[in-house]
């Protein structure tokens, strides 16, 4: 059983959203609005049968990355991606490589990598879709390329690639100065970082602060001046489930990476920008991380729970049916859950205090 000390739960409402029946729907929410789409488009709805705006596309498989104040939906394994706001659509591309993946930044410029064979593609997309950065790398000779952030100014890039030889393989971390000279951006490198036996899978930055997570490894950079490593942790266990939030990473650890580690399977552990030990826990039977602006959410098969980074309850909610995502509305009283292809409206409200455990 969950245990929880809060005096709050969701509580259904009438109002909910059907979404597509196909299986490329999505949804998220951006500010008041709550967005739904698939393959055919995107809309957003400031009611369950209040439409405020629809864009129109095809993409085969829609992913979407939120951001602050904006949304980008990218096909991936396609060639186009869009950027919305709340007042509907902001910019359209389209690239020359099937995409991989992407991210968004909190004032709408983006970064995409595209992959033809062997030929790699790293782009960088201002909030009024001018295409400023193209970076073409080869998996021969760079590797293959995981991620690719850029910072909410504009002016710093980060790369992580997995390079392999014939015996080894490496993750590399590299730092771009995006400069304007001459009115054209350039792509000098301003740092680079290599980790033997490490694949980086994700990066995060939040102001001066990178993360670099991948493989039984977490770093943190400094991005003041020259960047620089700011703190390096091994990792004894494999990672299950990470997410991010403003300010922390959260990680829940599985199996453990030597028989002479301490056991910390199954733990949901956050840390701070800095590395720092935020909070740590024991669950049983973990089933869903989901960070959320400056609080995360966590499963023990349909028992749900919200907390901040000290650990205190938000609320908490025991499901009938399995749960894809939890989307707080900005009101801070209402949470839309999203099972199957419905979301539902939830209201936070006050209940009797409960402690259950396992006795």
């Amino acid at each position: 059983m969950l245990r929880h000390n809060t005096a709050y739960t969701l509580w259904e409402t009438d109002d909910q959203w059907e979404l597509s029946a196909q299986n490329t729907r999505m949804s998220a929410v951006l500010g008041d609005l709550v967005l739904s789409g698939d393959g055919d488009g995107i809309s957003a709805y400031s009611a369950p049968q209040t439409l405020v705006w629809n864009i129109t596309y095809q993409m085969t498989s829609p992913v979407v990355r939120m951001a602050s104040e904006y949304a980008l939906v990218m096909d991936v394994g396609g060639k186009s991606a869009i950027v919305c706001n709340r007042e509907g659509l902001c910019y359209q591309v389209v690239t020359q490589y099937p995409i991989l993946t992407g991210d968004i930044n909190e004032n709408g410029w983006i970064t995409l990598i595209g992959e033809d064979a062997l030929q790699h593609e790293i782009l960088v997309y201002s909030n009024e879709g001018n295409q400023v950065l193209r970076r073409m790398t080869s998996g021969t000779s760079d590797g293959q390329p995981m991620a690719a952030i850029l910072n909410d100014e504009g002016t710093c890039l980060v790369t992580a690639y997995t390079a392999y030889d014939s015996t080894t393989l490496s993750g590399r971390v590299t730092f771009f100065d995006l400069t304007v000279s001459g009115g054209t951006y350039t792509d000098r490198i301003s740092a680079n970082f290599v980790y033997e036996d490490t694949i980086i899978t994700d990066l995060y930055i939040e102001g001066n602060t990178c993360i670099a997570a991948g493989d039984g490894r977490i770093i943190g950079f400094q991005l003041d001046g020259t960047p620089a490593e700011a703190w390096n942790k091994q990792l004894t266990h494999q990672i299950e489930a990470m997410d991010f939030g403003n300010g922390f990473l959260g990680i829940i650890f599985g199996e453990a990476l030597s028989h002479e580690a301490e056991s910390l399977e199954n733990h949901l552990v956050l840390y701070g920008m800095d590395g720092a030990e935020l909070y740590h826990t024991t669950l049983e039977n973990p089933s869903f991380l989901q960070a959320v602006g400056d609080q995360i959410i966590y499963g023990e098969g349909r028992s749900y729970v919200c907390i901040d980074t000290k650990g205190r309850s938000e609320w908490f909610y025991s499901a009938l049916e399995d749960v894809q995502a939890f989307y707080p509305l900005s009101d801070g009283r209402r949470v839309i859950r999203r099972s199957g292809s419905t979301l539902y409206v939830m209201n936070i409200v006050g209940a009797e205090e409960v402690e259950a455990t396992n006795s």
